[in-house]
């Protein structure tokens, strides 16, 4: 493949060497290639992490959840029949809403264990209700109208929102019969579709009404030429290869593969945008040497050094949200921050499950032994909330001071 030096010699023939946006446009070329690399091996190092939590720790995971829920089934039966303290009762109960609340990060759904545990926190909450002297299912009715309401705002909250910009949200598929993960998920992906299919910008509005100056629209005026000779640079050099590159053109069939593909690649890299790709695909089908290209002005180097720092920028956003997209969530329980994708390791979390899994098992004997084993198993829960929760202090007090 020919590198990105061959493209232009100098936007100045009576001059030696490379000029300024010459020398620009190389070196963007170069970054987006080293982007590009780093991008592939950060995805194949989380891949490879992926396939090896599927294959040799999720197994583990769902072990460890399913002990951890048949521990809170035997705490929440041991809370219901069971005399204590208030105070004791209000640190076991957020035990318990801790301990679920770290099963659903491990996105693993069990059966029947999960339903098991559902049915048995609705009688948990029952009987604090009945506890406090209210009614369970006054209680219950109430709160699914709160749900309702709820829902009905933060669905016109959106709808309005968008309305701001121009797009009309359509959200009846979002509905009170969902599950709240399911809520959340749909809502978040009409949202982004809408914003798709707008195209909204995303720069930020305008943070008063104040006129613009003269020197401000004049401004605006000049980005809106660049930003029209940009597109019809980069639609012009589409035109003048697809023209150079339609098979029909062609007088043997070897010729009409070749270009087929390359126009297939054109077309994928004209509705991205993808300046680069289509100059590589120019260089590609000319294989002339870079003293026989024909030199590009400064004018059209500037309008394509400027997609193709627009193109670096994106490039290091991907490299940056990668590790937080969705399918490498599973991973993050391990590494905490997703950043940290390159600490992941295999053994240290196999390792951790499995003496958790054994301590789960321990609590469980426990909770179902004797009267004393039942006291020393509730001692260490209230122990290890307790200690929990002043950890979550010290760090909120020491978040402050950085």
């Amino acid at each position: 493949m020919v590198n990105s030096t061959q493209v232009t010699k100098s936007a100045d023939n009576g001059k030696k060497g490379l000029s300024k946006e010459a020398k620009r446009f190389n070196s963007l070329m170069e970054q987006i290639k080293k982007k590009e690399k780093k991008l592939e091996e950060i995805n194949n190092q989380l891949d490879k992490s992926l396939a090896q939590y599927h294959e040799q720790v999720l197994p583990l995971v769902k072990a460890w959840s399913k002990e951890r829920i048949h521990k809170l089934i035997a705490l929440s039966q041991h809370l219901r029949t069971e005399p204590m303290s208030n105070f004791n009762l209000d640190l076991l109960m957020r035990y318990v809403f801790d301990e679920c609340s770290e099963i659903d990060e491990l996105q693993v759904v069990l059966e029947p264990e999960s339903e098991l545990l559902e049915e048995e926190l609705r009688q948990l909450d029952r009987f604090l209700i009945i506890k406090e002297g209210g009614n369970p299912d006054e209680e219950q009715k109430s709160k699914e109208e709160e749900r309702v309401a709820r829902l009905n705002k933060t669905k016109a909250y959106f709808i309005e929102k968008m309305k701001e910009v121009g797009v009309e949200l359509n959200l009846d598929e979002v509905h009170e019969g969902l599950s709240d993960q399911e809520i959340e998920i749909r809502l978040q992906n009409l949202v982004h579709e809408a914003t798709e299919r707008a195209s909204i910008s995303a720069e930020e509005p305008p943070v008063n009404n104040r006129k613009k100056s003269k020197k401000q629209l004049e401004k605006e005026e000049a980005l809106k030429r660049f930003d029209e000779s940009k597109e019809n640079s980069l639609s012009g050099l589409y035109k003048k290869l697809a023209k150079l590159l339609h098979p029909d053109t062609s007088t043997d069939e070897e010729s009409r593969d070749e270009k087929s593909e390359l126009m297939k690649r054109l077309s994928a890299a004209y509705q991205a945008k993808d300046l680069k790709t289509m100059l590589v695909i120019e260089m590609e089908w000319l294989k002339v040497e870079s003293n026989k290209i024909e030199l590009l002005s400064e004018e059209h180097l500037a309008y394509y050094n400027s997609f193709l720092s627009k193109q670096v920028n994106e490039l290091q956003q991907q490299i940056l949200a990668l590790p937080y997209e969705p399918r490498f969530s599973p991973l993050t329980y391990f590494i905490g921050d997703p950043s940290n994708y390159k600490f992941w390791n295999l053994t240290t979390a196999t390792y951790d499950i499995m003496d958790n899994i054994s301590d789960e098992k321990k609590r469980l004997e426990e909770l179902n032994g004797t009267v004393a084993k039942k006291k020393k198993a509730i001692k260490a829960f209230i122990k290890d909330q307790m200690e929990m929760e002043e950890a979550k202090r010290l760090f909120n007090a020491l978040d402050g001071w950085f």
